[in-house]
């Protein structure tokens, strides 16, 4: 019977190194996968912060562009009105040397009539 026990204990043993054997490997394996992770982690930690750092600085790029948008429009209607504000002015001269064109040559009735 002690003969029956060793065997049985000593097959018990070796189903237990076995196990602790397939147990270390897994272990071995879970270990490289973890560190994968925490790499793969890292990576796209520091992929995300970049693409943070772009979408900043794009947004500061549109704010300054739209900035400068705003004061080129400004401008532009400045000079729309200063050129409409000039036009009239020409166009009052060119009147004024009409009428004193027509006063010159005498033609009274056709100043009423042309310019009022």
């Amino acid at each position: 019977m002690r003969v029956f026990v060793c065997q049985s204990g000593q097959e018990e043993r070796e189903a237990l190194l076995l196990k602790q054997e397939e147990l270390s490997t897994e272990v071995v394996e879970l270990h490289t996968a973890a560190e994968s992770h925490a790499s793969e982690c890292t990576r796209l930690a520091e992929r995300v912060r970049l693409l943070e750092s772009t979408v900043d600085a794009t947004h500061a790029e549109r704010k300054e562009l739209d900035r400068e948008l705003a004061l080129a429009k400004e401008e532009s209607s400045s000079r729309h009105i200063e050129i409409s504000r000039l036009s009239t002015l020409l166009e009052n001269a060119r009147a004024k040397v009409r009428i004193s064109t027509a006063l010159k040559n005498g033609n009274h009735d056709n100043i009423s009539e042309n310019f009022f």
